[in-house]
């Protein structure tokens, strides 16, 4: 059997976080392992960076490759969109009032993944691996952990970023709690006619929020919180219908 390849810190998961993680690592000078896991499907969502990842990116060279790809967040909406008879008045809030340009990024999980992987691929002292991982034990000082190409390979330090159904986790014996709620999130990419002018707006329904988030250009993603059985009428409908439902939930506030 060969000799396992030995670093001082072994990430698992290539998602955004585990990336990051494993760059910013081996730039200041660790031996790193990038345990990348199966090649992903196509992610629609986004994500918003806020000030303090934003912060992070920019300490490790990140920021300049991934901001063309994303849109400030300069304002923040609140609007009330129950059916109350007294309902709160709409709230914006504005980042230059604490002294930042901007709350924070929205950017397309797709362009954030793809960026820090190329980023990933130029650093040095980072060796990625294409393969999962399908569990470890402790040796000593050390973790070894087994992929799924038959190989190994030891670390002084290992880090599970390989999502909420983490396999390090549960093999690490870490428990978790989990507690089903009665609501579903749909997400949503679209164009629309009028500028987002870099605001993002939130309305407040009585089963959950509804928000649009700016992207680059005349687009914005949708987060879309309702109950099980709205979610599968939504989802249900002809790509007109959905689109007129959704610029109604939107108040037409982008045409």
């Amino acid at each position: 059997m060969s000799t396992p390849a030995s670093f001082d810190v072994a990430v698992v998961g290539a998602g955004p976080a585990g990336l990051a993680a494993a760059i910013a690592l081996a730039r200041e000078g660790v031996a790193t392992a990038l345990v990348t896991g199966p090649r992903r499907a196509m992610d629609h969502r986004t994500t918003a960076l806020m000030e303090g990842s934003v912060r992070f990116l920019k300490a490790h060279d990140l920021w300049d490759r991934l901001e063309p790809h994303t849109a400030p967040l300069r304002d923040l909406r609140i609007v009330d969109a129950t059916r109350r008879l007294v309902r709160a008045p709409e709230v914006k809030f504005r980042a230059s009032e604490i002294g930042l340009d901007a709350f924070g990024h929205n950017i397309e999980n797709d362009s954030l993944r793809d960026a820090l992987l190329t980023a990933a691929a130029e650093t040095p002292g980072l060796t990625l691996i294409e393969a999962s991982a399908t569990g470890h034990h402790l040796e000593g000082d050390r973790i070894e952990i087994s992929l799924d190409d038959g190989s190994r390979l030891h670390a002084r330090l290992a880090v599970a970023a390989d999502g909420r159904k983490s396999r390090m986790r549960e093999a690490a014996g870490i428990a978790v709690r989990a507690r089903a709620y009665p609501q579903v999130a749909l997400t949503f990419t679209v164009t629309h006619t009028r500028g987002h002018e870099e605001v993002s707006t939130e309305f407040h329904t009585e089963h959950g929020p509804f928000t649009l988030v700016p992207l680059p250009g005349d687009r914005s993603s949708i987060v879309c919180v309702v109950s099980e059985v709205e979610a599968v009428r939504l989802l249900g409908l002809e790509t007109a219908e959905l689109a007129r439902e959704l610029e109604r939930r939107a108040s037409s506030l982008l045409g």
